[in-house]
């Protein structure tokens, strides 16, 4: 494995009791961040918290789709990945 990089593991849901026939609570998504990764990096740079919280739903939504998910609202991601390539080229 790459130096820095994780890969996240998860337990299969448990079988439903005899006859219970109920579902497993679904288990919070975990979200692991490379602190060596330079978009990490640059969060500690970032002096504006509406910039950081841009970078973190940024990075979120990426882990969303990276996971084969879909996003809750795409157009704000798209609306927000072009505004911030548009502040990083200048």
């Amino acid at each position: 494995m790459p130096r820095g990089r994780r890969e996240r593991h998860e337990r299969p849901p448990a079988a439903p009791a005899e006859g219970g026939g109920q579902k497993a609570p679904a288990g919070k998504p975990i979200l692991e961040l490379n602190p060596h990764h330079p978009l990490v990096q640059r969060l500690k740079d970032e002096s504006r918290d509406d910039r950081v919280r841009d970078w973190l739903e940024l990075l979120v939504d990426q882990a969303v789709l990276a996971e084969g998910g879909q996003l809750e609202d795409p157009g704000a991601f798209v609306k927000r990945l072009n505004a911030m390539l548009l502040e990083v080229g200048r």
